[in-house]
């Protein structure tokens, strides 16, 4: 199966159910919101894995994954 945007899409409603005991130990909703958001982005077609180019295809504001890389405390061990 080729993996294009549009099967992507047609699939990403399963997705949160999939990620949500991996997200589970980063506390916060908005953490785990925001960490969906980023392995979203990463899994999406695009060139660009960045923060910005990311956000944009998402559809988001990109503080919303800054804030998820740069400023939430998690325990990566525990993740």
């Amino acid at each position: 199966m080729k993996w294009t945007e549009a099967n992507w899409r047609k699939h990403a409603k399963a997705f949160p159910v999939f990620l949500a005991p991996f997200a589970q130990p980063m506390g916060r909703s908005e953490r785990r919101e925001g960490a969906a958001l980023y392995v979203e982005g990463l899994l999406l077609p695009g060139q660009r894995k960045s923060i910005e180019p990311m956000a944009e295809r998402l559809g988001v504001d990109s503080q919303k994954l800054q804030q998820l890389l740069t400023d939430s405390p998690w325990d990566d061990q525990e993740v």
